[in-house]
């Protein structure tokens, strides 16, 4: 935004620099400042792969790098010793060999981190003395993996030793070299099926940038079609990931549950992430106990409570009774039951004496319990 705020006061010196006659000083400076620019340009283009894997590999130390393949790292090591020997046989740039073996130190830094920072599997760990295909790249050991790069370069150095006069071996590494870092995005768009949240935004716009400006230069060129055409490759499967990243974070955008959902699924997740940690359930399972038996405290002394009111309502209901059936001596009345307009059912006399024995004795049962 600064550059096109400024655009106007650069065409204004440029203008000046042409009427005062000042490009001689102008062409002096840069001369100057030439080896300068030279060296800061080297610098940054060798240690690229530094500034481009940082924010992964921060990510990776802190363990919340899990989306990052494994199989980027073999991808750009396969690539880049594949370059340096190509190098042996057709030299190119050093830049671009310096280059290289920087890549190669910086994948087995983040390759180191990754089985470093990777959960512990039960079991047996899986090596590559195993010699079992599907564990291919996921062993459990970082020796395995240095065992597995020296073994590519000892094979590839081998075969430089025999043919590397050979024309057709050179162009194969060159080749081999730049058709394997045109499918550098691959396995991390496989990665992706699983969740993007552990990736570094920073490093997929790098490669993206990256294959811009490669694809951009290979136009300028007129290089092969087979090189641009690995740079539109490259540019797709980008996009692609991009993609993934933008529908991940959409599609796990979901409104806040309850208090009480939310720490149920923290409790999942506690659980799903620490297995073998006895102190999770065992809290789990002392609370549950005692918020049971306070439930129990408390409805044993409710039906304490209640049980007491019924006695006390059988206790006056049987009193009740008994003055309403006995016969009144002191007004000269006849009892209720004899009474000529107030005659009392015996049967229902029965039932409701029997009632206040049975409330009673159930009273007494409860108490008991």
């Amino acid at each position: 935004m600064g550059f096109v705020r400024s655009w106007p006061f650069a065409l204004f010196f440029c203008g000046y620099a042409c009427e005062f006659r000042l490009w001689p000083t102008i062409a002096s400076l840069l001369a100057l400042l030439g080896p300068a620019v030279s060296w800061a340009f080297f610098l940054v283009y060798v240690f690229s792969p530094v500034i481009t894997y940082l924010p992964q590999y921060l990510l990776i130390i802190n363990g919340s790098g899990s989306s990052f393949s494994t199989l980027v790292c073999l991808v750009l090591l396969v690539s880049n010793i594949t370059r340096v020997f190509f190098w042996l046989g057709e030299p190119f740039d050093d830049t671009l060999l310096y280059q290289a073996l920087v890549m190669v130190a910086v994948q087995l830094v983040m390759l180191e981190a990754c089985i470093r920072t990777r959960p512990k599997r039960m079991g047996s760990e899986r090596v590559i003395w195993d010699k079992r295909w599907p564990d291919f790249w996921q062993w459990d050991t970082f020796e395995s993996y240095v065992v597995c790069i020296v073994g590519l370069v000892v094979v590839v150095g081998l075969m430089s030793l025999l043919w590397l006069s050979e024309a057709w071996f050179v162009s194969l590494m060159g080749a081999l070299s730049l058709s394997t870092e045109a499918t550098l995005g691959l396995p991390q768009v496989y990665q992706n099926r699983k969740g993007t949240a552990g990736l570094s935004h920073a490093l997929i716009w790098s490669w993206l940038i990256g294959d811009l400006g490669k694809t951009c230069y290979f136009l300028y060129l007129n290089a092969p079609l087979q090189f641009t055409l690995c740079g539109l490759f490259q540019i797709a499967v980008d996009g692609i990931i991009f993609y993934q990243i933008s529908h991940d974070s959409t599609s796990n955008f979901k409104p806040s549950p309850s208090s009480s959902s939310l720490s149920l699924n923290s409790i999942r997740s506690l659980s799903r992430s620490h297995p073998s940690s006895p102190s999770l359930s065992s809290i789990n399972i002392a609370s549950f106990s005692s918020s049971v038996s306070d439930s129990l405290s408390s409805l044993s002394s409710f039906s304490s409570s209640v049980t007491h009111s019924l006695s006390s309502l059988s206790s006056s209901a049987a009193s009740l009774l008994r003055h309403t059936l006995a016969p009144s001596t002191k007004s000269g009345l006849l009892p209720l039951s004899r009474s000529p307009s107030h005659s009392f059912d015996p049967i229902l006399q029965d039932q409701l004496e029997s009632f206040g024995h049975s409330v009673s004795g159930s009273g007494e049962e409860n108490i008991h319990i």
